[in-house]
């Protein structure tokens, strides 16, 4: 009897430790959401030490977190919101290190269930995702690709070659920016590799690291953000089928880790870095129009800081992700064609049979194995 309760207490533990969990009355209420993770200055570069929030704003200055929210173990978080639903990305050790989803109920201020996010037809994965919408209301995942290496397979990170880098023994090698469309009918869960890629950036002495892409979108086309180290550089594209063009430094050297946001009222970008303060690190913006030219490190503001929020003033805010407090756009699943059955003939005073419900499946592509992959961390 001893064991049996010693060995419920472990598995209530390691649930309690590991699942994310939200109060049954957490709340959201203002216009702009920022998912980030938090850490302690002694121990942040364990993912495991990690814990992922989510702020709220009016005006992307002045920020709170969500009222009842309970942080939970992860990293890098990027957040979305589509219908009454808000779907948290972040990258989880507790099956190791994958890419996870948590999915969140905006009326009920409630936590609805947590999967693993697969790429349906290739064997690569992604590092540090950022989640954009299209217009026919799918998801987008823009991340680092990595080809033909898994997720570790234990909890013990780092991993063993910082895929954001070169490896130790190359002096230069290329990173690749690659786009996944949703697949309909898996809530954000399945996504299919979109062909070619979005950047291709090389590493060389000047430039020794590239990782955590962002997209979003102005009133013309697609803005892509990729932070080498702690600058950015920006790229622009209007087909997500092809690579887009190169267009010049955002952030040099004020910061990395970007997130990027058009306001279509005042026709400005506003930018989100962390950076580097002390031993601490802080979120800041930038409004500017220019994706040509860096910001003047004078024009970067702080915005979010750990002692801001009310959390330890010693703790490190990190890994911004920027989103809009709108319902977006329901994804719209095609009617599906049911199968005729074969009916017997019919006589008089018995009726066809017709079918009662329909039922529509998911598979991989028949040309490629079933399964998949995800998603590690750059550690940068």
């Amino acid at each position: 009897m001893r064991r049996r309760l010693l060995a419920a207490f472990a598995l209530i533990s390691f649930f309690l430790q590991y699942s994310p969990i939200a109060s049954a009355d957490f709340s959201v209420s203002k216009s702009f959401l920022m998912a980030f993770h938090a850490c302690s200055v002694s121990d942040c570069k364990d993912i495991r030490n990690h814990q992922v929030y989510i702020a709220e704003s009016d005006d992307g200055a002045n920020w709170s977190l969500l009222s009842g929210w309970k942080s939970f173990i992860g990293s890098v978080p990027d957040v979305i919101r589509r219908g009454d639903f808000l779907y948290v990305y972040y990258v989880g050790i507790d099956n190791g290190e994958n890419l996870y989803v948590s999915k969140f109920n905006v009326v009920s201020g409630s936590f609805v269930e947590k999967s693993i996010v697969r790429l349906s037809n290739d064997f690569g994965h992604f590092v540090d995702p950022s989640l954009s919408q299209m217009d026919d209301g799918k998801f987008l995942l823009t991340g680092l690709y990595v080809e033909g290496v898994q997720p570790t397979a234990n909890a013990q990170p780092p991993q063993p070659n910082n895929p954001a880098t070169c490896k130790s023994n190359e002096s230069t090698c290329i990173k690749t920016i690659k786009t996944a469309s949703e697949i309909p009918g898996s809530d954000g869960v399945m996504f299919k590799l979109d062909p070619g890629a979005r950047a291709t950036i090389t590493l060389d002495a000047n430039t020794k690291s590239a990782s955590d892409p962002d997209l979003f979108r102005d009133d013309k086309q697609w803005i892509l953000y990729v932070s080498v180290g702690p600058s950015v550089i920006a790229y622009t594209g209007t087909d997500l089928n092809s690579e887009f063009t190169r267009k010049g430094f955002v952030s040099q050297n004020s910061g990395g880790i970007p997130s990027g946001f058009y306001q279509m009222s005042t026709g400005k970008i506003w930018t989100f870095v962390h950076t580097d303060k002390g031993q601490g690190s802080v979120i800041r913006r930038s409004i500017h129009e220019s994706l040509t030219a860096p910001v003047p490190e004078n024009a970067w503001v702080t915005v979010i800081s750990a002692g801001s929020l009310g959390l330890n003033a010693d703790w490190r805010v990190e890994s911004p992700g920027f989103a809009q407090n709108v319902q977006g756009k329901n994804l719209v699943l095609p009617e599906p064609t049911p199968t005729q059955p074969n009916l017997p003939s019919v006589s008089q005073g018995t009726a066809s049979p017709s079918p009662s419900s329909v039922s529509v499946s998911i598979s991989p592509e028949p040309t490629l194995k079933p399964s998949i992959t995800q998603i590690g961390r750059a550690h940068v």
